[in-house]
């Protein structure tokens, strides 16, 4: 794949005892936040809006609004879209269309429509297309170096923010962030913590079931549980959380 965004190859068929056929395969490449490094989004889309003021006038708000967050803006859109209208919804037992799926890709790619809800009905659709992005992101949410440790705090939660200090900036916004509308989803949603140990597994980037779920569950719930607590009395998270500049406070 060029930078282009064009592919081309040849492809040779060797036929038993027979002739070589060679054929032309040529594409272009449709872009997608899906399966993409959210650390290369982060920063892609932050250029876009720090080039120069008129860059600013003109950028949609969903993007100024998910580079202030420090999160892709197919992130912010798709979990704002959820806060706003659907968390009490959401319905677990429900089936996933995949043509909501696709529909609701090709918004957050194009960025139309901007109302979300215009391109997907289903709530549980919404939500399961949006964890099915966490997912398809090249790094994982919790980087791999700090996950023993942070398994190793899950049970105090001023351990965890200790861990979570220590984050790249970039996985370090996009924990927060991501706690915050987990946080939310609980407070809103009474059936949400029948998808806790699936979030742990995501944010870990692990199979359901491999080794130290528990674990996983655990450092989840302590720090959802801690977040919704101090949220009540502000700030959201520890001091020594909030220095860099990029970091978003929720």
């Amino acid at each position: 794949m060029g930078g282009d965004e064009k592919l081309s190859e040849i492809l040779v068929l060797r036929l038993h005892r027979g002739r070589h056929y060679f054929v032309t395969v040529s594409a272009h490449y449709q872009y997608s936040a899906f399966g993409s490094s959210f650390v290369n989004l982060i920063h892609m889309e932050k250029k876009k809006t720090s080039v120069s003021e008129l860059n600013l006038t003109f950028s949609p708000a969903s993007l100024i609004s998910a580079v202030v967050a420090g999160v892709p803006e197919s992130v912010f859109r798709i979990s704002e879209a959820l806060k706003q209208n659907g968390l009490e919804k959401i319905c677990f037992e429900d089936p996933s269309a995949h043509s909501e799926f696709i529909a609701l890709r090709n918004a957050l790619d194009t960025g139309k429509p901007t109302n979300l809800f215009e391109a997907c009905k289903s709530a549980f659709s919404m939500y399961d297309t949006f964890l099915t992005l966490i997912t398809s992101f090249k790094e994982s949410i919790i980087p791999p170096a700090l996950q023993m440790e942070c398994l190793r705090a899950a049970s105090d939660i001023n351990s965890c923010w200790s861990c979570v200090e220590k984050f790249p900036v970039e996985n370090r916004n996009m924990f927060i962030y991501f706690i915050g509308f987990v946080s939310e989803l609980v407070r809103r949603n009474s059936t949400a913590n029948s998808q806790m140990q699936l979030i742990a597994d995501i944010i870990f980037k692990r199979p359901t079931g491999d080794g130290g779920c528990l674990q996983r569950l655990k450092f989840l719930e302590t720090c959802v549980s801690g977040n919704r607590e101090v949220s009540k009395n502000a700030p959201s998270i520890p001091i020594h959380c909030q220095r860099d500049a990029d970091l978003i406070v929720l």
